[in-house]
């Protein structure tokens, strides 16, 4: 899901904490390489001052060899609490960080919306995916193993990657798979919004076996079925607790998933009423706030 705007959804649960910056201090990923040994220069400065030290933490980035992994190897020696949104990636971050570990689950940032009867057209069935481009590669794997889709289907791809590599579009030609179109989209959350509302079903290819994105939250996830989504995706960990409500990319299938898949509307409309109770804004809100408030109270 867009790392954007779930670090706005964070910000602001921090905010309306109403905390002074001497006392706390939020670390998010450095998108620039220029900007590490200043944020650790200022980070170890604030540590001696007796700030406490929030670090988020998302993608499995220490398995990495490029700034990140440096990065993220100091700041964690600074660290009074890290934040992760799986079960998963904390058990990951385990064999890293001794500190504290806190999950606090990714909220549902869209609008739920009430899934289609039926399909859009008679012709083909329009799937969407959606993500960052650092989970394209799941995606090509995915459909270069899928081998042949009797039944057409337009894939809409919403993500950064943009435009398009074209030695991507080429490698699926050569896997023959001549029932699939591709659109491609720039990334943004109108555009996704967009897409959803063309589309008859969502399919999420996942890093499962992938050690740095296996620890991934369910935000794809709850984002695509929220969105009213039939929704096809890989069985990643934080995705197990929703697995009566999507159809297993590891199963066979498919082709009957694509072709009729208002047979999942009913499941749809049941993890929405989950997803109702527990993945809203206001209970990630509290989350943060309760976590940020012990921080304040507890004396270090």
């Amino acid at each position: 899901m867009d790392a954007g705007s779930i670090f706005d959804c964070r910000t602001r649960f921090i905010y309306d904490v109403g905390m002074s910056d001497s006392e706390l201090i939020f670390v998010f990923k450095p998108t620039e390489e220029r900007l590490v040994s200043v944020w650790l220069d200022f980070v170890r400065s604030a540590r001696e001052r007796g700030a406490k030290v929030v670090v988020d933490y998302t993608d499995h980035h220490l398995l990495g060899t490029n700034f990140l992994a440096m990065f993220y190897r100091e700041i964690f020696d600074l660290a009074t609490v890290v934040v992760v949104n799986s079960a998963q990636m904390s058990a990951n971050l385990r064999d890293h960080f001794s500190g504290r570990i806190t999950v606090i689950d990714d909220p549902l940032e869209y609008e739920i919306r009430e899934p289609a009867v039926g399909t859009r057209s008679d012709h083909e069935t329009v799937a969407l995916w959606f993500g960052h481009a650092s989970n394209i590669v799941y995606l090509m794997n995915y459909l270069a193993s899928t081998h042949k889709i009797n039944h057409a289907v337009r894939l809409l791809v919403v993500t950064n990657l943009y435009p398009f590599p074209a030695e991507y579009i080429e490698f699926l030609k050569k896997c023959g798979l001549r029932n699939l179109t591709m659109e491609i989209l720039p990334w943004s959350g109108e555009m996704l919004l967009r897409g959803a509302e063309r589309a008859d079903v969502c399919i999420l290819p996942a890093g499962v076996m992938d050690l740095k994105k296996s620890g991934a939250s369910s935000n794809r996830l709850i984002t695509a079925v929220g969105l009213g989504l039939p929704t096809a995706a890989s069985m990643l960990p934080s995705y197990l607790p929703f697995k009566d409500y999507f159809f297993d990319l590891a199963s066979s299938g498919l082709e009957k998933f694509f072709s009729s898949p208002q047979l999942w509307r009913d499941r749809v409309l049941s993890c929405q009423e989950i997803l109702r109770e527990r993945h809203t804004m206001a209970s990630a809100q509290l989350e943060w706030k309760t976590l940020l408030q012990s921080l304040l109270t507890h004396k270090a």
